[in-house]
């Protein structure tokens, strides 16, 4: 009985360990081997944890940049540019932004609490919020393999954070060839900018608004829907998170401003969640794009059918600042 026990634990411990150690060697997620900044350039950022990069590159520059001024939020950070919004800050702030796939309330709390706790000047802050219930407003911590909160922000464990992962990589059998071509991927092609994180290479040069790329096939897009009022999202952990954010960003004497963002569904944040909002972060801080709004209402404004490009984050930034009329 005991040798049959035993074989079994071995035919069992073999496939587990063999599987172990391809996810170790293919680290599929680049969450496994020390970060450096050379390894993410060479691998799809698509595949990337993106939080688990963003907060890696914070912490390696900080004692140089002295960063205090930060966009934080979800994959629509990518088209906001840290170059053109710093023309509206002070000379000498320094801004990052924290980028992170599906970024929740959860995980743009933590990262408030994670700068407050480092003792870093928080002196600027874009917050952008996604509307609907699987983005800004979804109550869970993310989903492995691209959303799974980083273990120093949410207080799980090492071992944890990685199992989270390795439970990922198992599931989806059909992907291993997905991912060994990405371990072979060469190909040493910088695409995030390595000092505020911008997800495009940007410079200061940059003084016009890029045009819109109206060539992109969107013939097998969804149908664009009318403005649709969204339920109500925002549950009472979620306004308790949002209220101890809004005593740190107070603490510091932060000059914040809340975008809602626009999305190519024209969902429409609720007439309540907005109340909850205004009342905690003040109307003045509050900047409306979700439902059918002119700065971003056409099609050829979004990359895809959850990102709008980088005009539209431009004429958002613009917008706020005073510098750009939605009517034209």
């Amino acid at each position: 009985m005991k040798r049959f026990i035993l074989q079994i634990l071995v035919w069992i411990g073999i496939p587990i360990c063999l599987l172990i150690g391809l996810y170790v060697a293919l680290d599929p997620y680049r969450i496994v081997f020390p970060y450096s900044i050379s390894y993410f350039i060479e691998k799809p950022l698509s595949k990337t944890n993106r939080e688990y990069l963003s907060i890696k590159l914070f912490e390696d520059n900080l004692q140089r940049r002295s960063y205090d001024s930060f966009i934080i939020g979800s994959s629509r950070t990518g088209a906001f540019n840290s170059y053109q919004w710093k023309k509206y800050l002070e000379v000498d702030n320094n801004p990052y932004i924290f980028t992170s796939w599906r970024e929740n309330i959860q995980g743009i709390y933590q990262k408030i609490m994670y700068l407050d706790n480092a003792n870093v000047d928080i002196n600027n802050v874009l917050l952008l919020f996604d509307c609907g219930e699987q983005y800004t407003f979804n109550i869970s911590n993310g989903e492995a393999p691209l959303t799974n909160h980083y273990y120093k922000l949410s207080n799980q464990t090492v071992l944890g954070y990685q199992i989270d992962y390795f439970k990922a990589f198992i599931s989806k059998p059909s992907k291993l060839h997905t991912y060994i071509q990405n371990a072979k991927q060469k190909n040493k092609v910088l695409t995030f900018d390595t000092i505020t994180n911008d997800s495009h290479l940007c410079n200061d040069t940059i003084t016009v608004c890029p045009k819109s790329n109206m060539l992109i096939n969107r013939t097998d897009w969804e149908i664009r829907t009318p403005e649709q009022m969204l339920p109500n999202l925002i549950n009472n952990d979620m306004e308790v998170m949002l209220s101890e954010i809004y005593q740190v960003l107070k603490k510091h004497n932060t000059n914040y401003k809340i975008i809602i963002c626009p999305n190519y569904f024209r969902w429409k944040i609720s007439d309540n969640d907005f109340l909850i909002l205004t009342n905690i972060f003040g109307e003045q801080n509050l900047f409306n794009y979700s439902g059918d709004h002119p700065i971003a209402s056409e099609k050829y404004y979004y990359n895809d059918i959850e990102h709008f490009n980088s005009s539209v984050a431009w004429r958002i930034i613009e917008d706020i600042y005073g510098q750009y009329n939605i009517q034209e």
